[in-house]
C-alpha cells in the first residue's frame, strides 16, 4: 500500500561520533507522520536536537537508525529534486545581490540553462515578491530592508522551486514581536497558496500554537517525543485568535507541560 503521508519518521535515532570511543545520542526512536499541507511545530529545551532533527529531514545529517521518507523518497533524493527547502534562523541574504537576485539564487543553483526555465523562475520570483508586498523593492539591496522584509525575502526564496516540504529553524526569532506576528500570518497565507507541508522549530509556545495543526514537544537529549498536542483552532487564523479562550487554553496547557517536563 502506498502511504498518503508527506513525511514519515520510522524509529529514527541519531548520534554524533565525537571520538572513536565517544558518541552523543541526539534523537531516540522518533516516530512521526506529517500529511500534505500540514503545519507541525517542534518545541523543546535549547540543545535538545531540534535543529539536528531538521537537518536529518533535509538529508544533511545521516541518521543512525530507522528511516525517513518524504513522499516515499529518501531525504537526500528529495533535497536534490528541490522538493525540500530550508529557512534558517537568519535570512542569509547576499548583500551584493538585489532582492530579486537573492530570490532567484535557487534557480541558479539548479543549473538550469534553458531560456524558458529562466523566464519561468523570474515570473515565479516576481509573483512571490508581489505576494510578500515587496514588488517595489525587487531592485533594492538587503541593507536597505528592515528585518521583517529580509525575512519575507528569505521566505520567497524558499518557495521559488515550489517545494513540497518547507523546513524552518526559528526563522523569526530575531524579529520584534509585531514583525514576528506578521510573519506568522504571511507564512500561513503563502502555505495556503502553495499547499506545502511545514516543519517549524521555535522556542515560542504562542508562535508554535498559532501556526500549527500539531505541536510536538521534545524531551532533553537524547530527544524523544514527550507529547503531541492537536491544535483545535480554525484553519483561517488572524491576530484576534490569540485572544480567544481556545488559544489561551492550549498555550497554558503546553506551558504547564513544559514546566513539568523541563522544570524551568
Amino acid at each position: 500500500m502506498v502511504s498518503n503521508d508527506m513525511i514519515q519518521f520510522k524509529h529514527v535515532s541519531l548520534s554524533y561520533q565525537l571520538t572513536k570511543k565517544k558518541t552523543i545520542p541526539v534523537l531516540h526512536d522518533i516516530n512521526m507522520t506529517i500529511d500534505p499541507g500540514e503545519v507541525v511545530s517542534i518545541i523543546g529545551p535549547s540543545g535538545c536536537g531540534k535543529t539536528s532533527f531538521l537537518k536529518a529531514l533535509a538529508g544533511l545529517t545521516p541518521i543512525t537508525e530507522g528511516q525517513i521518507l518524504i513522499s516515499s523518497s529518501d531525504p537526500d533524493l528529495a533535497r536534490k529534486k528541490r522538493s525540500v527547502s530550508f529557512v534558517f534562523q537568519r535570512p542569509v541574504l547576499f548583500p551584493w545581490r538585489t532582492v530579486l537576485q537573492n530570490v532567484l539564487l535557487p534557480a541558479e543553483l539548479n543549473n538550469s540553462s534553458r531560456v524558458d526555465d529562466d523566464a519561468n523562475y523570474k515570473e515565479k520570483a516576481t509573483e512571490l515578491l508581489a505576494i510578500m508586498g515587496l514588488e517595489s523593492f525587487r531592485n533594492a539591496y538587503p541593507h536597505q530592508l528592515s528585518g521583517g522584509m529580509q525575512s519575507r525575502v528569505a521566505l520567497a526564496r524558499a518557495y521559488l522551486t515550489s517545494p513540497e516540504v518547507l523546513l524552518m529553524d526559528e526563522p523569526f526569532a530575531s524579529l520584534d514581536q509585531i514583525s514576528r506576528n506578521r510573519m506568522n500570518l504571511e507564512l500561513l497565507r503563502i502555505r495556503d497558496r502553495y499547499r506545502s507541508s511545514i516543519v517549524f522549530v521555535t522556542h515560542s509556545i504562542e508562535e508554535a500554537v498559532f501556526i500549527a495543526d500539531r505541536v510536538y514537544l521534545f524531551s532533553h537529549l537524547p530527544a524523544t517525543i514527550e507529547q503531541v498536542v492537536e491544535v483545535t483552532l480554525p484553519k483561517d487564523r488572524s491576530h484576534a485568535i490569540r485572544d480567544s479562550s481556545a488559544f489561551i487554553d492550549i498555550t497554558r496547557a503546553l506551558r504547564q507541560r513544559l514546566e513539568n517536563v523541563y522544570q524551568y
